[in-house]
């Protein structure tokens, strides 16, 4: 079975966060700051989504099978939205821990190398997303990576905000640290209902009216004298879309006309949009409406 390419890039994104998780654990517990405890169990829940994410794709990679003949190309979806609903609950854990933090302040202890570690993990989410960026825009544009993207971007932010609580505590006798760490836990936790909200309207099949605008302006322009009586687009994952089509001509067109006209549709759509189609006649239209005193209707 082949794998797809984005794969040894999640395994990297793995291993990357657990080494940052193990570093930013340590210094956490060493110097009892909660936002670098906090942020040190963020990139194990980006760790466990690297993983969740490597899963996904590996069903995605499957063939189409006589019981699945469209493929596995939702599991993508569902693996957005799997990631989504990992930094939601980690992000809701840390909120809690900020808030007990907050009525319960500890000593945090203030280190100076320990603060520049830090601030080297912020770089490296920093060029994480950077790099994220570039692999999906000249290599593979997929909806994992673009999460893991977003992921790394607000992980700088977040690990930025990190530090300077951490060389607050330093001067500041209130408990900075977990107010900082709320803000943190609630900027995690608004970004992961985003992609919840984003992903599951991919997952359930949600419909693509831009798209269908798109796709019915090109089919006007291929068959000038065709009405377009329902357009419905079905998504089996990216890059597996289909097209299903119910056209009405005038009544004097003849069965070989229909079916060039049919056929340059099909041609069309897999060539120009890459997505299959079915392309079907409503038969009798243009005499019932006829009938019923109506002239044909486009869509």
């Amino acid at each position: 079975m082949k794998k797809p390419r984005v794969s040894p890039v999640l395994l990297a994104a793995m291993g990357v966060n657990f080494i940052l998780f193990s570093v930013k654990l340590y210094i956490g517990l060493r110097t009892n700051s909660l936002c670098i405890y906090t942020d040190a169990m963020n990139n194990l829940a980006d760790t466990a989504s690297a993983g969740v994410g490597v899963l996904g794709l590996f069903f995605v990679s499957g063939r189409a099978t006589r019981r699945f003949p469209y493929g596995f190309g939702r599991m993508e979806y569902l693996t957005e939205f799997l990631m989504a609903l990992l930094m939601t609950a980690a992000g809701a854990s840390f909120a809690y821990q900020s808030l007990e933090r907050f009525f319960a302040p500890v000593p945090v202890w203030f280190s100076t190398k320990y603060a520049g570690i830090i601030a080297a993990t912020c770089l490296v989410k920093l060029a994480m997303g950077i790099f994220f960026r570039s692999f999906r825009r000249r290599r593979e544009d997929s909806g994992i990576v673009r999460t893991l993207e977003l992921d790394s971007f607000l992980d700088f932010g977040v690990t930025l905000a990190a530090v300077a609580s951490f060389s607050l505590t330093n001067y500041i006798g209130f408990a900075i640290d977990s107010v900082l760490g709320l803000a943190i836990s609630l900027t995690i936790v608004a970004e992961g209902i985003r992609l919840i909200l984003s992903s599951s309207g991919r997952l359930i099949g949600q419909a693509q009216p831009q798209r269908e605008a798109q796709i019915a302006a090109a089919v006007d322009a291929c068959a000038p004298g065709v009405r377009i009586l329902s357009l419905r687009i079905h998504s089996y994952g990216r890059g597996h879309d289909f097209a299903e089509l119910t056209l009405a001509g005038d009544k004097t067109g003849n069965i070989s006309d229909m079916e060039h006209i049919r056929m340059n549709i099909k041609k069309l759509l897999a060539e120009s949009y890459a997505i299959g189609a079915t392309v079907e006649w409503e038969e009798n239209y243009g005499e019932r409406k006829e009938k019923d005193g109506q002239g044909p209707e486009s869509r």
